[in-house]
């Protein structure tokens, strides 16, 4: 099962409740758009992220405009 974050709030709350490691160890994959990453998480344990399990997905125009119609 693959687990896209749209928003960094939950990486963070996780983080912040000591969940973070028992959230990677679930059967799952966590990943995150890339302008997503470099703009909010690179910074905040980006690096650490990653070596957990994150992975980081190219966004290109086409998943730009799937992702819009869902927000119209």
């Amino acid at each position: 099962m693959q687990v896209i974050v749209s928003d960094t709030s939950v990486l963070i709350d996780l983080e912040r409740g000591k969940l973070l490691l028992a959230g990677f160890r679930l059967p799952c994959r966590f990943c995150v758009p890339d302008v997503l990453f470099e703009r909010e998480l690179k910074a905040f344990n980006g690096s650490r992220l990653r070596e957990l399990g994150l992975k980081v997905e190219v966004t290109d125009a086409n998943t730009l405009m799937e992702a819009n119609k869902y927000l119209q």
